[in-house]
């Protein structure tokens, strides 16, 4: 029997045994001994399932640990990924999980947890661990969770333009990092070779936070369109990955990561006292210089979209468009919706700003566990209109190597007239 099942079976003993108990207090009476005796023989039973379902559950938490570590071996190899490398090409898979991985149905994943209803979905009931059917929660299995990680991987703007991804299989994780670079000396023959104590190495710690997504949608959607459970997930890795990018950028640091506009020794490029409007490529320059001369090597720009608007409306005195310098050529220039435009600047609130670095040094720490949930009584609302809550959530953090092979350009506001 499925620990589900063993948990549903127990809740309904004790509460067929709290039935016979209320009926005999409810006509103020003493049980008879036909109920006593059911009564009594419901509340055996649970209590045997009450015995099972504790052995099943450190059966499979044993084994999830066992699972953990013999990820973490296979996952640390090499640590941190590139923005080419998957999460799920990292993983090492016995024959079941690459079963697992190629025949789920995230779709009917979903279906299944908002209808209670497995009929065509078994093979992804028994795939995922489940916790108790009240909470309605659902770890998937992580080669599945691997891709739905590296769907939010992909939608990052920070990924994309190099930054790294350390899979993390407990909560905390720390990294060794280079806060200064070594002094190298020149030596003649026989001479001792003089000893560095310029370089300073740091730690880099990671400590897993909560990031999640709430999606409301109609029962009917789900039961009726066969798409709509892979589309949510979608939309769901679309919102987590722009998230990442929003702390990675300009998390406070309190209720979520910190991100670069708060860290300490990221250089630094003023459009003034109030901010000034964009005009061609020179804060660019600027930006890069500052990254360069923290021994990085600038490998892109990612600003808003209202910037960027700035930037290709930009004329020269003769009217003519400004063409980007030969050498911001190579390097890429990004857009993202997560960056504000309403940051302050002495007197203008309307600011923005423009981030660059060597992105290599941008690290995301990411658990590699994705948890599903779903419920239809999340408020007043969503029982009475048949609705249904789903909630994807996983946990991550934001680490930055070197700051000083960052810069940002800051104040950017609207040209006026």
């Amino acid at each position: 029997m499925e620990l589900r099942e063993m948990l549903e079976l127990k809740e309904r003993y004790l509460k067929e045994a709290r039935g016979i108990m209320d009926k005999a207090e409810a006509e103020g009476r003493s049980m008879v001994d036909r109920e006593r005796n059911a009564y009594e023989h419901l509340l055996e039973q649970a209590t045997e399932l009450k015995g099972k379902i504790e052995a099943e559950k450190k059966f499979r938490e044993e084994e999830r640990t066992a699972a953990s570590l013999e990820q973490a071996k296979k996952l640390h190899k090499g640590m941190a990924l590139r923005n080419s490398e998957k999460i799920a090409d990292r993983l090492t898979l016995t024959q079941e999980e690459r079963n697992i991985a190629e025949g789920f149905d995230m779709g009917k994943a979903i279906r299944g947890i908002v209808t209670g209803n497995w009929a065509d979905a078994d093979f992804e009931r028994r795939a995922m661990s489940t916790g108790t059917p009240s909470t309605g929660g659902y770890l998937i299995p992580s080669p599945v969770a691997a891709l739905v990680l590296d769907a939010a991987r992909n939608q990052s703007v920070c990924v994309g333009l190099g930054a790294m991804t350390v899979p993390m299989t407990t909560s905390t994780l720390t990294m060794a990092k280079v806060d200064t670079d070594p002094a190298v000396y020149w030596r003649a023959e026989n001479d001792a070779i003089t000893e560095d104590d310029a370089m300073g190495l740091g730690a880099m710690s990671f400590e897993a936070q909560s990031l999640g997504c709430l999606v409301r949608t109609s029962i009917e959607l789900i039961e009726d369109a066969p798409n709509a459970g892979e589309l949510i997930m979608k939309a769901i890795s679309g919102a987590l990955g722009a998230e990442l990018d929003r702390v990675a950028l300009v998390g406070n640091g309190t209720t979520e990561p910190k991100g670069i506009f708060l860290t300490s020794n990221v250089g630094a490029v003023s459009m003034g006292t109030d901010g000034a409007a964009l005009v061609g490529y020179s804060k660019f320059v600027e930006a890069a210089q500052k990254v360069l001369e923290g021994n990085g090597t600038p490998s892109g720009f990612v600003f808003a979209p209202r910037t960027w608007a700035a930037l290709e409306n930009s004329l020269s005195g003769e009217g003519q468009f400004i063409m980007m310098p030969p050498g911001l050529s190579g390097m890429q220039f990004k857009v993202s919706n997560q960056i504000p435009i309403d940051q302050v600047q002495g007197e203008a609130d309307n600011a923005s700003c423009i981030f660059c670095g060597g992105w290599e040094n941008l690290y995301f720490g990411i658990r590699t566990q994705v948890v599903l949930e779903a419920s239809r009584v999340g408020d007043a609302d969503t029982f009475k209109k048949m609705q249904v809550l789903i909630r994807g959530y996983l946990r991550a953090d934001v680490g930055i190597a070197r700051p000083n092979q960052f810069s940002i350009v800051k104040g950017i506001i609207p040209s006026v007239g």
